[in-house]
């Protein structure tokens, strides 16, 4: 099959493009996650009350049907999705320049089949740097040791001002903090800069996210 920037970037329903970071992403909604829909209808503060992707553009009708039209297209043709997306990793300029991409800046894996699909992606794009925060934890867990040194899949704890996890092989943490907490937050966990007060919002030259060496960061509550 012969395939174009433009006929490929259709195949997978687009990318997204958020301003702070230093790549692209692939997203979906966050009504479709797996675990953070559980988590935002318990009875239990977590990270996913009041989700930022479920706010301000991201929560338009107009982003959601594009962000359904990307999960029925990998729903549809996965072989197509796969070879679309492989192409973008390959020949769209912005990836190529900045070697980073972002797995879910919005939404999360919806199930093994998608898991192995990123984790084949990211063999095949051995040059890129991948970063995917999650919460399905007992997934990444199944597939810990078929992960690639190229792709940083981080554990995302579902509780505010809360650490730590069960550590697994292969597999970095995050973590989120009121900022009034800070003084909680262990040692061994690096906060986020862009998160920070008085910081730009911007990622600027920082690359924690997507570094295995860092194991743990945490992301002040904004």
């Amino acid at each position: 099959m012969t395939l174009t920037i433009k006929q490929a970037t259709k195949n997978v329903g687009g990318l997204s493009k958020v301003s702070k970071m230093p790549s692209l992403s692939w997203s979906i909604s966050a009504l479709d996650c797996v675990t953070g829909t559980k988590l935002r209808e318990s009875n239990q503060a977590t990270v996913c009350d009041g989700c930022y992707a479920l706010k301000g553009m991201q929560a338009l009708p107009t982003q959601q049907n594009a962000y359904s039209t990307r999960l029925e297209l990998w729903k549809t043709n996965r072989k197509l999705w796969v070879l679309s997306m492989d192409y973008l990793l390959k020949n769209k300029k912005e990836i190529q320049d900045t070697k980073y991409f972002r797995w879910f800046d919005s939404g999360d894996i919806q199930g093994a089949e998608m898991f192995q699909d990123i984790i084949t992606l990211a063999k095949l794009n051995p040059s890129i740097k991948f970063w995917l925060p999650t919460k399905e934890f007992k997934l990444v867990k199944i597939y810990a040791n078929q992960i690639p040194s190229n792709l940083n899949v981080r554990k995302s704890h579902p509780l505010i001002n809360a650490y730590k996890m069960q550590p697994m092989n292969n597999i970095t943490e995050s973590y989120v903090y009121d900022g009034d907490k800070l003084d909680t937050v262990p040692s061994d966990s690096k906060i986020c800069p862009a998160t920070k007060p008085n910081s730009n919002g911007q990622c600027n030259d920082c690359r924690m996210c997507w570094n295995k060496d860092i194991k743990s960061i945490t992301y002040i509550k904004h």
